[in-house]
């Protein structure tokens, strides 16, 4: 096998409704990166701004949103004031009903903080239960809790990244 020189970012776009990318490399390897990433129904990998603004523009479907509600395991009434919409509006969407831009890029958000939170944290278990948990540097209050504004969810990041770089936190 040939060493591997150069890694380009190549978005494949909607596979099944999904949005996949796959990383083109030089040599004799040339494989979805999907393979190697924590599964997320949602999506599988971060994706560029140009991408995630598209989507949005688009709006996600309910569909789209169910899969991302599951494999987050929140609940309806965990989601809605995340996504600043009521319970009935997520309730009252149906198959491919789509969300307006507010709901979709903060469905994406979301998503991409459990995309990287998988990561930071190893498995999906262990970031879920941590999602639940107090943590002091949110004041003893859940990450979860803090999900409602951007700036919480700005703050979860940056709490992460710390966690990611073993600073305590």
């Amino acid at each position: 096998m040939s060493e591997i020189n150069e890694i380009k970012y190549v978005p494949l776009g909607k596979v099944r409704g999904m949005v996949y990318d796959d990383f083109i490399k030089s040599g004799d390897v040339n494989e979805p990166a999907v393979a190697y990433l924590p599964k997320i129904d949602w999506q599988s990998q971060s994706l560029d701004n140009q991408t995630l603004i598209g989507i949005t523009r688009e709006g996600i479907s309910a569909n789209q949103l169910e899969k991302l509600r599951l494999s987050t395991g929140l609940e309806v009434q965990e989601l809605a004031p995340i996504l600043q919409v009521t319970t009935r509006t997520l309730q009252n969407k149906k198959n491919n009903d789509k969300f307006g831009v507010a709901v979709s890029e903060k469905a994406l958000e979301l998503s991409q903080l459990y995309l990287q939170g998988y990561v930071v944290f190893g498995s999906q278990d262990r970031f879920k239960s941590w999602m639940r948990s107090n943590v002091l540097a949110l004041n003893n209050n859940t990450p979860l809790s803090y999900l409602d504004t951007q700036f919480g969810f700005s703050l979860v990041h940056q709490i992460m990244g710390r966690i990611a770089h073993g600073v305590f936190s």
